[in-house]
């Protein structure tokens, strides 16, 4: 993703500009990515407890096509799963990253924790200082 992303912002604005780009290196089923995903962890003597459930659920079709990229770039991505999944795992591993849970890490709460963040400096001014407002300049009525 990083290496499309790095191409496409030293594209002009006007080739890219409101366009959606599908970065594929191969269509996988959820399945088949999440069993491809735990062969490789297992090389790295991470082990996880993949269960497949092949339940009917309705039939969608998840395909993607990566031609207006290539077409665009005259690239597209070469780097296997396997090879991004070992190495993340080796990236963890050599920064000593063990907080999981820490919002940043997740997409909707890393956005929820900005909302609450921006928020706050609406009214105060920063997420650090003493407000800028005053209680009255919120509308709100002290008693004395």
């Amino acid at each position: 993703m990083a290496r499309t992303f790095i191409r496409l912002i030293a594209l002009e604005e006007e080739r890219i500009k409101g366009q959606i780009f599908n970065t594929v290196y191969r269509n996988y089923r959820i399945s088949e990515l999440a069993l491809r995903v735990q062969a490789a962890l297992a090389e790295m003597d991470v082990k996880v407890d993949v269960r497949p459930d092949y339940q009917y659920k309705g039939v969608r079709c998840y395909r993607v096509s990566g031609k207006k990229l290539e077409r665009l770039l005259g690239w597209r991505p070469e780097i296997p799963v396997e090879d991004s999944v070992k190495h993340m795992v080796e990236q963890i591993r050599r920064h000593g990253l063990t907080d999981f849970d820490n919002p940043q890490y997740y997409n909707i709460h890393w956005m929820k924790l900005l909302e609450e963040a921006s928020k706050i400096i609406g009214v105060t001014g920063s997420v650090f200082a003493a407000p800028e407002r005053t209680p009255r300049d919120l509308g709100i009525r002290t008693i004395r």
